[in-house]
């Protein structure tokens, strides 16, 4: 009975030795599958970005948008606001804003109203002194919104 003891406490011993490296590099590979950080768009309320705008003669991207069943709203979010180009042209050339039509304050009623606003989503890029420097009411593609930030 010793001897059994003491072979099953060899063999836990041994298989504890065995093991232990790879439980480690097990938690060395959760670490390294980490997604890695990505930029985010700080989307800015509207008033806020155009006396930013105006103070720093940066131009303003503002994308009319619902959360309703919209195919256009839903892969721009997909697709556009995820592409890792797409969202270091924003975040260095433009204050950018994102307006739900479901609850526009007055202020950007009046904005909607300036860009003959038709009552569906929209992107336009407007300069710092409100001149509409790109429009598109369709889905904007990465490779077409990068062309007109890349003019500014």
């Amino acid at each position: 009975m010793k001897n059994w003891l003491r072979i099953m406490s060899l063999f836990v011993a041994a298989a504890a030795l065995f093991l232990a490296p790879a439980l480690s590099l097990g938690e060395k590979a959760q670490k390294t599958k980490e997604e890695p950080k990505t930029e985010t768009i700080e989307w800015m309320l509207y008033d806020k970005a155009l006396s930013d705008a105006k103070e720093s003669q940066t131009p303003i991207l503002i994308d009319f948008y619902t959360k309703m069943n919209c195919p256009r709203c839903r892969t721009m979010e997909k697709k556009l606001y995820t592409n890792t180009k797409v969202l270091k042209e924003i975040i260095a050339k433009v204050f950018p804003v994102r307006i739900l039509l479901e609850k526009m304050t007055p202020s950007e009623k009046k904005l909607a109203q300036k860009f003959k606003y038709g009552g569906e989503c929209l992107m336009v890029i407007v300069s710092a002194d409100m001149k509409v420097l790109f429009r598109d009411n369709q889905i904007v593609s990465a490779e077409k919104l990068l062309k007109a930030l890349q003019k500014l």
